[in-house]
């Protein structure tokens, strides 16, 4: 009885242990999108303000080098969120991904623990066969 409650317990804890692997799957998955979403908006916002840098210049050309540096200016912010975020991202997806190889391992400790007891059932149930045969 001992035995089997302890196997119980392996087991459940194991599916616990797939469950949260499955919840980082999720987790990944939905970061993904969300860089993704986040980098055709930024796409969006530049196309944008070209656009307009493009047609204040044509507009206003005695305004064309303050039109051009503050573009510029806006370019590189918008580069730095972009890389912060990217960074961010990353550095969010590597935790998750050193998370999940723990927990694999985890659960691959817990399958030889559950292998090596039913292993030793087994033998028991062996022997009390030979003894009581």
């Amino acid at each position: 009885k001992a035995h089997s409650d302890e196997v119980a317990t392996l087991k459940n804890d194991l599916e616990k242990l797939r469950g949260e692997v499955d919840s980082k799957d999720g987790a990944i998955d939905s970061l993904q999108s969300q860089v993704k979403s986040m980098q055709e908006e930024h796409t969006v916002v530049v196309a944008k303000h070209e656009k307009d840098g493009s047609t204040m210049r044509d507009m206003l050309a005695s305004q064309k080098d303050d039109l051009s540096s503050e573009l510029s200016n806006t370019r590189e912010l918008h580069a730095k969120e972009l890389e912060s975020a990217k960074k961010a991202h990353s550095d969010e997806v590597a935790t998750l991904k050193n998370d999940l190889e723990k927990l694999r391992g985890e659960v691959d400790s817990k399958d030889g623990a559950i292998d090596s007891l039913q292993s030793q059932v087994k033998s028991m149930q062996e022997e009390h066969t030979v003894v009581v045969a």
